[in-house]
């Protein structure tokens, strides 16, 4: 009996012990990790435009975004406020003879909205991010019409809350910092003559510290803000674009093959945003390089060799070095000239039609006639070419024969 009762005391100290030992390791376990987040939503969020509807061009339209802020902010460092517009006809109001306005808590002070494209962005921070806790947000913001006969405002707008993660992120955690992060938005592809470009209304807005790019399963490839590069001329307030003539291992694109891109932002702590996917199929007809500068018809045929303009960078500058095309017409095309109104270039080019090498005797027209009302036997067409693009000009003596 006395035997039984060491045993037990035996247990009960090895018992005590080890409970103990796992009080240790729990307040240790505690105390390295932080405690959950509360989930956080706004359930009261509202878009709501005066008039809601809209008939004519010019008219001035106000609308709201309002909600509640969370009571408890803990563990959280910012929430960004964004807002989708209409991707036509509605433009956010630079020149408001009203500014816009925030008021928290029915407090009211002027605020910029950043528009990007078609998208707004607002976003609190530090000590206006704590102040706002349990608060009425209201933004009061003006838009314009831009060219549409109707349209309604829709509510798209959301509010993303940014955690502040000192240890390894949780499942939560993930998908707040995947949602205030990205995936990119309002990406386009532009293909061009064995490349093609990635263009985004602003990559630069929010807590993006870089992007990285796959394409195809060729591995992730990092891309420093600072490698995109603004052009004024891509849609209605310019886009940033990236360009890619070759893949991660030095291949050349390939015209008429198709190729998947992913992009995905990383924000500055390192943590990654769900990327996006989009395709793109190189083409000989235009060049991302100059858009569609590289593209000139004649009498509605393409004016192009039929691999695509050389690889040489300098032919096609110069008027020492003009971009040299061959054009046959059937022998009993008629037209007596070829005039200015038979060529045609790119969306975003104007030209300017020579009669000679040099290109200064600008004409509206080149004789297919001698003197003597014979056909001739060849006419060469020199057409100079400019675009507000990115390569500014191309040169092309173009010899027509029928």
């Amino acid at each position: 009996m006395a035997q039984l009762k060491r045993s037990h005391k035996q247990l009960a100290m090895l018992l005590i012990t080890l409970l103990f030992l796992g009080g240790l390791l729990a307040s240790g376990s505690q105390k390295a990790s932080t405690a959950p987040r509360p989930p956080l939503q706004v359930t009261d969020l509202k878009k709501e435009a005066t008039p809601g509807k809209f008939v004519k061009n010019d008219d001035i339209i106000s609308y709201t975004i309002s909600f509640t802020m969370p009571s408890d902010l803990t563990g959280y460092v910012a929430a960004k406020i964004v807002d989708v517009l209409p991707a036509t006809g509605l433009s956010y109001n630079n020149t408001a003879t009203n500014p816009a306005t925030l008021s928290i808590g029915g407090i009211i002070s002027p605020v910029t909205m950043t528009p990007s494209g078609n998208t707004l962005y607002y976003e609190f921070t530090g000590a206006d991010f704590k102040n706002t806790a349990g608060k009425k947000i209201i933004f009061e913001l003006e838009f314009k019409v831009d060219g549409w006969s109707s349209g309604t405002i829709i509510n798209e707008a959301q509010v993303y809350f940014m955690p502040d993660y000192p240890d390894q992120p949780d499942a939560a955690d993930v998908e707040e910092i995947e949602l205030a992060i990205g995936p990119p938005t309002e990406v386009e592809e532009l293909p061009g003559d064995r490349k093609t470009a990635l263009l985004w209304a602003d990559p630069k807005v929010g807590v993006v510290d870089y992007y990285e790019i796959q394409i195809d399963n060729l591995g992730w490839v990092q891309y420093q803000l600072s490698a995109l590069t603004f052009d004024p001329n891509s849609g209605t307030n310019g886009k940033w674009y990236l360009l890619f003539e070759y893949l991660p291992n030095n291949t050349r694109l390939v015209n008429n093959t198709t190729y998947t891109f992913q992009i995905r932002a990383i924000d500055p702590e390192g943590y990654v945003g769900l990327p996006f996917t989009i395709t793109s199929t190189p083409s000989p007809l235009g060049d991302i390089g100059g858009r569609n500068t590289d593209l000139v018809t004649v009498f509605s045929n393409n004016v192009m060799p039929a691999f695509g303009w050389p690889d040489d960078g300098i032919v096609g500058t110069s008027t020492s070095l003009p971009h040299q095309v061959f054009m046959q017409l059937p022998a009993n095309f008629l037209y007596a000239v070829v005039h200015r109104n038979f060529i045609t270039v790119g969306i975003d080019a104007t030209f300017v039609m020579y009669s000679d090498p040099d290109f200064t005797n600008e004409v509206l027209f080149v004789d297919r006639l001698d003197n003597s009302f014979n056909w001739k036997s060849e006419v060469v067409v020199y057409v100079h070419v400019t675009s507000g693009n990115r390569q500014l000009e191309r040169f092309y003596a173009i010899t027509i024969t029928p």
